[in-house]
């Protein structure tokens, strides 16, 4: 005899403990600080919604911290706290810093942190010997009139802070030092960062200095920058986009230095992974320092100043430098592509052209795109003779530098036509003869004939098919036959 469904439900219900996790309800907690420093494992600390006690607040629960007209740090004094959701919001009053502090050597695991207020959040260490780590799954800073601050040298640093989801930066967001001790690292985690255009992203506040912030994407229109402090003579950061996207992710807003001729703040970009980031910003960036690409593509967009500011640029084995906007290195900088490096303008782009333009005005003598032996160019060849271009602005003899031994060009989409693929506002015949002689046709073209020239101030690469053999036999008999008959009239003639 087969038992009942009700039987089985009985059964199940037996065999299950009495505390299953899948009993427990989520729970939503106020904060009840009466105190400077209040323990975030203190039932008396946190009133439940609804009645039913407070703590201790689980991984299902949320919890919201309302400002106060006084500091109030919520100490992390226990381990393995995990939180869903812990919210800041806006209290009664004129509202001051409010702090989240250890006290022993902790982490935290929060899934969502959202700060909506319009006072400061400051995250730290605390004072004493004290450590915490911070994870967050997602991160929400909606109010512009608000800020963050990702440690305190004064009160304590961050010994790790982790953001594995989204970033979303409304207001001011400063990065005063996260020293991660495990990896010996000065380096905070972002995930993909989101800049909205009321955001800004500070990088070494309170006299940090040679911190990273790395994210998986960089988006918005807001300012990430490096700023100076009257108590010191000047910072220097790093901004690492450690990008795997497969669809190109556009940052519209501005990377900055703030410093000046006696406070350097310098800030250095570096694009790593195997994803695409545009810097769109139509006037160009203003930051100093070098742009490094050591893997997936880089490009720029601007009309105007230099889209990845006035330092060199350095493209290693497996980076790309691509756009359709201006790369204007400073004086004494330059453009260069090593071994394994490649510029290809359309590289960001699923389909059509680009013309990246390279402005030598404040470089000085000497190369503006120095090509290493090893490196390559890779253009987009069209219909109609549209193609990739490279256009030089502002040249001078030996902005170009190609390796001795050949460069090579690689084609994509290639098809038949007279392609203008380099263009100079001034070169010489000299010059421009010597640069046709390093060229070397690369990969790309299978199927075809191709050949450089020279045209005014600019380098060509005509391309026509290879004849298929049955075709190329054809063509030689209707050739004879023809020539017979030209013959034959002139004898009849």
């Amino acid at each position: 005899m087969k038992p009942s469904i009700l039987g089985l439900f009985a059964l199940t219900a037996l065999l299950l403990p009495a505390e299953s996790g899948l009993a427990q309800a989520s729970n939503t907690f106020n904060s009840n600080f009466s105190a400077l420093n209040n323990d975030w494992t203190s039932a008396s600390n946190w009133v439940r919604v609804g009645g039913g006690g407070g703590a201790p607040i689980t991984a299902l629960d949320k919890a919201f911290v309302s400002g106060f007209t006084s500091t109030r740090t919520l100490v992390v004094n226990g381990d393995g706290i995990h939180v869903r959701e812990l919210e800041y919001i806006a209290g009664p009053g004129t509202e001051t810093t409010q702090r989240i502090a250890a006290n022993g050597t902790r982490s935290v695991k929060i899934d969502n942190l959202t700060h909506g207020g319009s006072y400061t959040l400051s995250i730290n260490n605390g004072t004493g010997d004290n450590s915490l780590s911070v994870e967050i799954g997602n991160l929400n800073f909606s109010n512009a009139s608000g800020g963050i601050e990702i440690g305190h040298p004064s009160i304590g640093s961050l010994d790790g802070f982790k953001v594995t989801g989204t970033s979303t930066i409304a207001g001011s967001f400063a990065y005063n030092g996260v020293m991660d001790r495990v990896a010996g690292l000065n380096r905070i985690e972002l995930g993909d960062l989101v800049v909205l255009g009321s955001g800004t992203l500070t990088l070494g506040g309170r006299g940090n200095s040679n911190g990273t912030v790395e994210v998986s994407s960089l988006s918005g229109g807001g300012i990430v920058q490096v700023a100076i402090n009257s108590a010191h003579s000047g910072v220097a950061g790093t901004l690492l986009i450690d990008s795997e996207n497969t669809t190109p992710v556009t940052f519209s807003g501005l990377l900055r230095d703030t410093g000046n001729i006696n406070y350097p703040a310098v800030l250095t970009v570096v694009k790593s992974g195997s994803g695409t980031q545009v810097f769109s910003q139509s006037s160009g960036n203003s930051y100093s320092c070098i742009t490094t690409i050591d893997g997936g593509v880089l490009a720029v967009t601007n009309t105007s100043g230099g889209g990845l500011g006035s330092g060199s640029v350095n493209v290693l084995d497996g980076g790309i430098l691509a756009g359709s906007g201006i790369i204007a290195p400073g004086s004494g900088k330059k453009i260069t592509i090593q071994a394994g490096g490649s510029i290809a303008p359309s590289a960001h782009l699923e389909t059509g052209f680009a013309n990246l333009r390279l402005n030598g005005a404040d470089s000085g003598i000497g190369a503006i795109l120095d090509m290493e032996e090893g490196s390559s160019f890779t253009f987009r060849l069209g219909a109609d003779d549209a193609a990739d271009r490279i256009s030089f602005i502002n040249y001078h003899a030996g902005g170009l530098a190609l390796f001795g031994g050949g460069i090579a060009v690689n084609g994509v989409g290639v098809q038949e036509g007279a392609f203008t693929l380099f263009t100079f506002d001034t070169i010489s015949e000299t010059e421009l003869d010597a640069l046709l002689g390093r060229l070397q046709l690369g990969g790309g073209f299978g199927g075809y004939l191709a050949a450089f020239s020279a045209g005014g101030n600019s380098i060509l690469l005509e391309v026509s098919a290879i004849p298929e053999p049955g075709l190329t036999s054809l063509l030689g008999v209707a050739s004879v036959v023809f020539a017979a008959g030209r013959l034959r009239r002139k004898i009849l003639g």
